[in-house]
């Protein structure tokens, strides 16, 4: 009865021995993958914000295009509305 119950109690003790190590086992997992996520969270921030600063550097590039194209607009109005007597056309 004794060798029995020794044996019993070695098949429980491995068995939480086993469960304690697969637990650990899912810990560290779990924790790699948070550390990845928060990674790739960081890293989807950054490419979002060189997106940003992307689109902001084109659109400053078009308004400056706009106002050196309307730059030129004005100085040829003034030109022609000095050396015409009649414009605008009426």
């Amino acid at each position: 009865m004794a060798t029995v119950v020794l044996f019993l109690s070695g098949l429980v003790s491995a068995q939480q021995r086993a469960s304690e190590e697969f637990l650990e086992k899912y810990r560290r997992e779990l924790a790699y993958r948070e550390i990845e996520n928060q990674r790739s969270s960081v890293e989807r921030e950054i490419a979002l914000r060189r997106h940003a600063q992307y689109l902001e550097t084109q659109f400053i590039a078009k308004m400056n295009r706009f106002v050196a194209l309307w730059g030129a607009l004005v100085h040829d109005y003034n030109e022609k509305k000095s050396s015409t007597s009649r414009w605008p056309p009426r």
